[in-house]
């Protein structure tokens, strides 16, 4: 596989890979999940906090306790 680097010597091919593997993972949940337009804007509110917050960790095991603690 030929790798390419970007000016400041880091792999652009990771970045492409991560792209693929992400747009893997929305397919498999819209395939999966039923979510309206209110439930997508509130969770991608939710998705910017959570990116935003220094030193925040983002773990999809704490999503899915929250999601199941939601659901008692």
């Amino acid at each position: 596989m030929e790798r390419r680097y970007t000016e400041d010597g880091s792999r652009s091919i990771t970045a492409f890979w991560q792209a693929v593997e992400q747009e893997m993972v929305a397919y498999v949940l819209a395939d999966e999940c039923q979510f309206n337009g209110e439930d997508l804007r509130r969770r991608r509110a939710e998705s910017v906090r959570n990116v935003r917050k220094p030193n925040g960790c983002i773990s999809l095991e704490q999503h899915v306790r929250g999601a199941w603690e939601d659901d008692e």
